[in-house]
């Protein structure tokens, strides 16, 4: 049991609980209640205990299908961030645009250089939002030691690259040229828009390169989550073999296994998404190779299942004919 501390002025205070301890694996089940006793001496110490709580530790297939989810968002908020320098770019352009129609700073310009430069503004905020989601992803597969060491260290460059996307050379450009666009000389002008164009392409490449990095990333950590789903997936399998339960939990653990293997199937079909020219033989092989074991994993179920019933029929039939035996006198 765990002593809980007392409510302070009748508040009761917070309780964190390292499960870590216990060891869990997935799919266990954690069952615990509360229990609260008053102190009144004269009459006798009295006990109330609360309702069971029952936790249930999800399968290693829901668990990287939910960090999957995590991973599909930052993929859509790097398109979004290349979409945004897109925007920008193009405000840009229309502003260098119209300085060659009419060399003069006016108001439409001006107007359109303040539009880049609050665009970029745009872009790096979605760069810390989107290397914050990174850092928390890469710190959860970290602390449950989820990947290979190669893995972890490609999550760390691409971590690096994310950080480096968002570099000051271009926001700095930008914000020179506005702030001293009155007081430049046309020569002035030209070169510090070329500073800008410098440092815009260099920004439009390493975003290019992060996402590429990612979607690399992306598919050998889904390939490795993959090959761990199977291996926890054998694991339930022993355990069950091992440790036989009641028909009705057998039958219940059976369909579990089911739903799981087919989420496991959908995940190989995903596969496709981040593959490259380099990349489509090696994981078309492999999943291949993936949905063949998986479908032979469905067919020893069901001729499990179909020997049990069978089993079942026939004990059922023994117990009806015995009972309809006539008695001898």
């Amino acid at each position: 049991s765990i002593n809980l501390n007392r409510p302070v002025n009748g508040v009761l205070q917070r309780f964190s609980w390292e499960l870590f301890e216990l060891d869990l694996s997935p799919l266990d089940e954690l069952t615990f209640w509360i229990e609260a006793s008053d102190n009144d001496g004269y009459n006798g110490r009295k006990t109330s205990r609360s309702q069971e709580i029952v936790l249930t530790v999800p399968s290693l297939v829901d668990y990287f299908e939910s960090l999957n989810d995590k991973e599909e968002e930052v993929d859509t908020d790097l398109e979004s961030i290349s979409e945004s320098f897109k925007e920008m770019s193009e405000t840009y352009e229309q502003f260098e645009e119209s300085l060659k129609q009419d060399p003069e700073i006016n108001y439409e310009n001006q107007r359109q250089l303040e539009d880049a430069v609050n665009k970029q503004e745009e872009v790096q905020k979605k760069i810390d939002e989107l290397n914050k989601k990174f850092e928390e992803i890469k710190k959860e597969l970290s602390d449950n030691n989820l990947l290979s060491e190669e893995t972890q260290k490609a999550y760390d460059e691409l971590k690096k690259l994310m950080e480096e996307i968002d570099d000051p050379g271009l926001r700095e450009a930008l914000e020179k040229l506005r702030e001293n666009i009155q007081q430049l000389s046309p020569e002035q002008l030209r070169r510090a828009m070329e500073d800008v164009e410098f440092n815009e392409e260099d920004y439009k490449k390493r975003i290019e390169r992060t996402i590429e990095l990612f979607k690399q990333l992306k598919l050998m950590s889904d390939m490795e989550k993959l090959a761990k789903s199977f291996e926890d997936q054998a694991r339930q399998e022993q355990e069950l073999a091992e440790n036989p339960s009641s028909n009705k939990e057998t039958e219940n653990k059976r369909k579990e296994d089911l739903e799981q293997i087919e989420k496991l199937k959908d995940a190989i079909d995903d596969l496709s998404e981040n593959t490259s020219d380099k990349t489509k033989q090696p994981v078309s092989e492999f999943q291949n190779e993936a949905k063949e074991d998986l479908e032979k994993q469905i067919e020893d179920k069901i001729k499990e299942w179909l020997e049990e019933q069978q089993n079942q029929d026939s004990e059922s039939d023994s117990e009806r004919n015995g009972q309809q035996q006539p008695q001898q006198n």
